[in-house]
């Protein structure tokens, strides 16, 4: 199963020193084999100063439908707040496995995924 995971600088250099917080930040709701949490995005939203997380969910073993996620992140960015929601899934076989790594921006009043 793939897991997106978090780590915690620990200078103030972009190339680290990093630590890992050890666990998971986010697990698969599924415990298929080949299921997965990928391609995870932080997004800090201008208008609101909140921090998020982004990411994938999807069963290709099983050809499920691909979901992405977002769940409001405490300041610190190693734990969430509140529950994920569902931004968008496939809903035809044929999309299955095609939505990748979400990305967000905001522009002009607009948000863009």
């Amino acid at each position: 199963r793939l897991a997106c995971g978090a780590a915690v600088a620990l200078t103030s250099e972009p190339f680290g020193i990093y630590k890992d917080i050890g666990r998971p930040l986010v697990e698969a709701g599924s415990r298929d084999l080949g299921a997965g949490a990928i391609d995870p995005h932080y997004f800090k939203d201008p208008v609101s100063e909140r921090h998020y997380l982004l990411w994938k969910e999807d069963k290709p073993i099983s050809f499920q439908l691909t979901s992405l996620y977002i769940q409001e992140l405490r300041p610190f960015g190693t734990s969430f707040k509140g529950k994920r929601k569902l931004v968008l899934s496939s809903n035809l076989l044929e999309e299955r496995q095609i939505a990748e790594a979400p990305w967000m921006m905001y522009k002009n009043g607009y948000y863009y995924l």
